[in-house]
């Protein structure tokens, strides 16, 4: 079994669980898009929790590696936060893999997707919450309460826009 069949699931574990709530998508659908066996599945991974962190893990760094491509220096507290917030909103990770739909964050779609039955991907997600608005919290000069906010628009306007006016370009 190659590290070819663990790229393949975890990739396909991000294309799943980019358009569907985390129960929908199982081991067996998991398995047929990465074109893998159930055995290669659980050679790599103990559970689905665990690819998922891993696909989870993949498209963070995506995000991160955005933000650090941003011009933030020099600009002002107000600049930096308005790149960052349409760097968010203008991400791939947001949309359809077509392109043709917002589906809303990544992150905020999972966290909201999962139950108290998969407690490390929740911690991984809070994680990802609290270096998010670490990273918020540094463009925003140090203020926490403007991090919170900025963060809260960011998910909130990818929630509401999923969800009234999902495909690119439609108004409610």
């Amino acid at each position: 079994m190659t590290t070819n069949n663990r790229e393949r699931l975890i990739a396909a574990a991000a294309e799943l669980l980019h358009e569907h709530p985390y129960h929908a998508v199982g081991v067996q659908t998991l398995c047929e898009r990465a074109g893998v066996r159930k055995g290669s599945f659980y050679h790599f991974f103990q559970s689905k929790e665990e690819l998922t962190i891993a696909a989870v893990e993949r498209a963070w760094a995506a995000y991160k590696h955005g933000l650090a491509e941003l011009p933030l220096e020099g600009q002002t507290i107000e600049k930096r936060l308005r790149l960052i917030v349409d760097n968010c909103l203008g991400s791939p990770l947001v949309y359809s893999l077509d392109g043709d739909r917002l589906v809303g964050c990544p992150f905020g779609r999972l966290a909201a997707s999962i139950t108290e039955e998969e407690p490390e991907l929740r911690d991984r997600l809070a994680a990802i919450f609290r270096e998010w608005i670490q990273l918020l919290t540094d463009a925003a000069g140090g203020d926490t309460e403007v991090a919170w906010s900025t963060l809260a628009e960011i998910q909130g306007t990818l929630l509401l826009k999923a969800t009234l006016e999902p495909a690119v370009g439609a108004t409610p």
